[in-house]
């Protein structure tokens, strides 16, 4: 579900956890992250990095909005991607969404490296005026990744399309750079 970021205000850590909670009950949530002061620090952090994003709005462009393996093709020989498909998602907004969608979907550290450098390469190649700011969408990674799961998390308890493993995925993903480890 790769989304635009909601305009929706963030629910109230209460819902959240919550929402949590109901899911506990019939999917085991880990305990661990049913902890409200968690959730608070979640949030917060999401609203952090979703200001981040936001200072760059310059950069915005006519982005995907649904970038991920599923919708490329990829030529091995080459080893370039050399289509995109499927544009019902596109939207304007910056690029680095595209970029944390396609790389969630991959596992393998050297095909990210080469699927991040395509994408960079074609922004250079195109009349987007801020294409030679790699740095900068570099530099975006992070946070984006962040508000974009912090988003898919709430996506998944708004719509109660609860799937437990997913969402544990979800929170623990959140949690980790807060808390460090989670055991």
């Amino acid at each position: 579900s790769r989304l635009p970021l909601s305009d929706k205000p963030d629910p109230s850590p209460q819902f959240v956890l919550d929402q949590l909670e109901a899911l506990d009950r019939a999917e085991a949530v880990d305990p661990i992250l049913l902890n409200l002061d968690l959730i608070e620090r979640v949030q917060t952090q999401a609203r952090i990095s979703r200001v981040a994003v936001s200072s760059q709005d310059d950069l915005q462009h006519l982005i995907h909005g649904d970038f991920n393996l599923s919708n490329l093709l990829y030529d091995s020989v080459a080893q370039s991607f050399t289509a995109v498909l499927d544009w019902d998602e596109c939207r304007w907004d910056v690029p680095v969404y595209d970029v944390v969608g396609l790389l969630a979907d991959m596992t393998d550290v050297g095909f990210k490296s080469i699927a991040l450098q395509s994408y960079l390469d074609v922004l250079k190649g195109s009349d987007y005026s801020h294409a030679m700011e790699a740095d900068a969408i570099r530099s975006l990674l992070p946070d984006a990744s962040y508000a974009r799961t912090y988003e898919e998390l709430l996506i998944m308890l708004r719509t109660e399309a609860h799937e437990g493993v997913y969402v544990n995925h979800l929170v623990r993903t959140l949690a980790e750079p807060l808390q460090g480890t989670i055991s």
